[in-house]
């Protein structure tokens, strides 16, 4: 992870001097809002921004939905969305340039430290609320199996090695006995309340992989991507509930036991993070699925 930061950080800095080359000699504040998933990034770099340009930025992590209206609105100087800004609304005179890349992870609060698998189905079933025990049949059948592990060869970045035809170089694979006795607890589900590009990543896969129950189509809004007719209905009063941005979710399932969540993969460290894939659930090397869109600078 460290050195895809250090890449995304090259990446960030060269957006900002495309914006700062065309600002006058003087030292300026530039300003930019929208996604919160790169406000840690976005922080860390400023100091070596000032030092490289003389310039400066302030960032405001409202959310890619928040980001996107205030391109339309012309407030600030620069925006971040995990989603292309692909509407009418959109000012011909504002530009797209993936910036960041990151995984969308599945992540979970529960007690002990074993792997937890779940299938695509599973997942949205549990934040669907067709699922609402942590010992449900369906969890128990994940991870109750024999699973067969790929082993890849990794280069000196500790990267898969690819062949000559870009083919990752698998070394042996490997069958594992899961077994893992699942508490009777209720799944406390907690979901993005601000407008959040991760969320309309997050929805648009649950609809692909599980159109059958994830029925309703992608939204930057959870509740309005929620596939039954009300989010609020008794039985998820209390057990389903929204936090502000990608560090207030984190946050709010680092203390909640039992709980699930999704959020972007840099701000997962305050959980355990343990992945689906859309591909292929049971591969080793293959636990974590992305959005395919890189994080959208627009400026």
């Amino acid at each position: 992870m460290m050195k895809f930061s250090k890449k995304a950080k090259a990446l960030i800095v060269a957006g900002f001097i495309a914006v700062g080359t065309a600002t006058p000699a003087h030292a300026v504040d530039l300003a930019g809002s929208g996604a919160s998933f790169v406000d840690p990034l976005l922080q860390e770099c400023k100091a070596g921004f000032n030092t490289a340009t003389k310039h400066s930025y302030v960032y405001t992590s409202t959310g890619s939905s928040t980001g996107v209206k205030n391109a339309d609105a012309k407030i600030g100087d620069f925006w971040f969305s995990d989603v292309a800004h692909t509407a009418a609304t959109k000012r011909s005179t504002v530009f797209h340039a993936p910036i960041v890349a990151a995984p969308i992870a599945v992540l979970v609060n529960l007690p002990g430290k074993k792997n937890l698998y779940l299938s695509a189905t599973t997942v949205a079933k549990i934040f669907s609320g067709d699922i609402t025990k942590w010992n449900d049949p369906a969890i128990q059948a994940d991870n109750n199996r024999q699973i067969t592990t790929v082993i890849y060869r990794k280069d000196k970045n500790g990267n898969v090695a690819k062949d000559a035809s870009g083919n990752p170089i698998v070394l042996t694979n490997r069958t594992l006995s899961s077994n893992y006795t699942l508490p009777n607890q209720s799944i406390r589900v907690i979901y993005r309340s601000d407008g959040s590009g991760t969320t309309g990543n997050f929805t648009a896969w649950l609809n692909g992989v599980a159109p059958t129950v994830w029925t309703k189509p992608a939204n930057n809004a959870f509740t309005t991507a929620f596939p039954t007719a009300n989010i609020n209905a008794a039985g998820n009063i209390g057990r389903i509930v929204g936090a502000g941005q990608s560090q207030g979710v984190a946050g709010l399932a680092a203390k909640t036991k039992y709980s699930i969540t999704f959020n972007s993969f840099p701000c997962t460290n305050r959980c355990s993070a343990n992945r689906s894939s859309r591909q292929s659930p049971w591969q080793e090397e293959s636990l974590s699925f992305s959005n395919n869109s890189c994080k959208d600078f627009l400026w």
